[in-house]
């Protein structure tokens, strides 16, 4: 019981992310820029996604250091960017600076 429980909790969270964020599809990351003046990593990708955040006019999607999981997102990119395989980047929010955030990665071959 407990386990479908679990299954079921998964599901609806994975589902939320979905619907209230957006997917960027598959493509490379072909600029890496840290902050100076913050704790924030800036992605670029071949061919970005529009977005409502007011600082990516240029489309960068911002990593920033207080994320749960900045250490595997930052190493997963820093891999797809050396490797030039393309990720497909869950955003969602804008930062402090206007950039839109990174909630998720997912890198396949």
């Amino acid at each position: 019981m407990k386990m479908i429980q679990l299954i079921l909790g998964a599901s609806i969270v994975w589902f939320a992310a979905s619907v209230s964020a957006d997917w960027t599809g598959s493509k490379k990351v072909i600029m890496i820029y840290p902050q100076s003046q913050s704790a924030t990593i800036l992605f670029k990708q071949v061919s970005t996604s529009s977005s409502d955040c007011p600082g990516s006019a240029g489309a960068y999607y911002a990593l920033e250091e207080s994320h749960a999981n900045y250490k595997n997102i930052y190493s997963l990119l820093l891999a797809a960017y050396s490797m030039q395989e393309p990720v497909n980047l869950l955003l969602s929010g804008c930062t402090n600076e206007g950039y839109t955030k990174i909630n998720l990665v997912i890198m396949q071959k």
